[in-house]
């Protein structure tokens, strides 16, 4: 199922994923949520750690000028956006391009991180690139992992509701994933560290929407294996 994208809301930083055969079926993405944490306790191995393919971000495709024809769109989605505030926490913009992909880029901790998305649908969902950028040193985030699950698969899909469409999310360099009630939300809180002041780094991720089961989503998703857990 490919869908489409739209900032549905930018105050908040909110994409919609929706989909022109079905209207009224949608996927909200809130693609900047708090600030990355930090520790001075680096941890070990970094480069170990399994990674995708290809973590270089496409380049960007011709820009849409118009709001695209769907019965799914809404009022007030926007298909362009550029912050008009300077007092703005987040400067934010976003562009969506004519081949179906988008664009964000956000300057955020007043000027001292910088926070670059590319989006691209294809037939399973949206595969997704971050690039992040610091000013000052960023090192390891310490996990406790107490904090949450383990595995979404194991303590949260047996005791879910499936029919014919099912949801995943999956970044490589999780640390851990985690989800929220009675919001019908998951997060993942990905690993950026440690960075030193003016690098970056750009990790890549995907955002499933298949028509089968929590099995059929698991099967494609460990093909793949971004992080090494689901």
């Amino acid at each position: 199922m490919k869908p489409s994208i739209a900032l549905s809301n930018p105050e908040e930083q909110c994409l919609t994923f929706y989909f022109d055969s079905m209207p009224g079926t949608y996927i909200g993405y809130r693609f900047i949520e708090g600030d990355p944490s930090t520790s001075d306790k680096p941890v070990l191995s970094y480069d170990q750690k399994p990674s995708a393919k290809n973590a270089e971000m496409p380049r960007r495709s011709t820009p849409l000028v118009e709001i695209p024809v769907s019965p799914a769109w809404q009022a007030g989605w926007r298909f362009a956006y550029q912050e008009q505030d300077p007092q703005a926490l987040v400067q934010l913009s976003f562009q969506l391009m004519r081949d179906g992909s988008a664009h964000t880029f956000s300057i955020e901790q007043e000027g001292k991180l910088q926070r670059e998305m590319h989006l691209q649908p294809f037939s399973q969902g949206v595969r997704m690139w971050l690039k992040l950028t610091t000013q000052e040193d960023i090192l390891r985030e310490t996990i406790s992992r107490k904090l949450a699950p383990a595995s979404y698969w194991d303590r949260v899909a047996p005791h879910a509701t499936w029919e014919q469409i099912t949801c995943g999310m999956a970044w490589e360099h999780t640390a851990y994933i985690s989800n929220r009630h009675p919001a019908d939300c998951l997060h993942s809180y990905i690993d950026f560290g440690p960075l030193q002041a003016g690098e970056s780094r750009t990790l890549q991720g995907v955002v499933y929407c298949i028509e089968g089961s929590k099995d059929d989503l698991l099967a494609i998703y460990q093909k793949e294996r971004y992080d090494g857990k689901a």
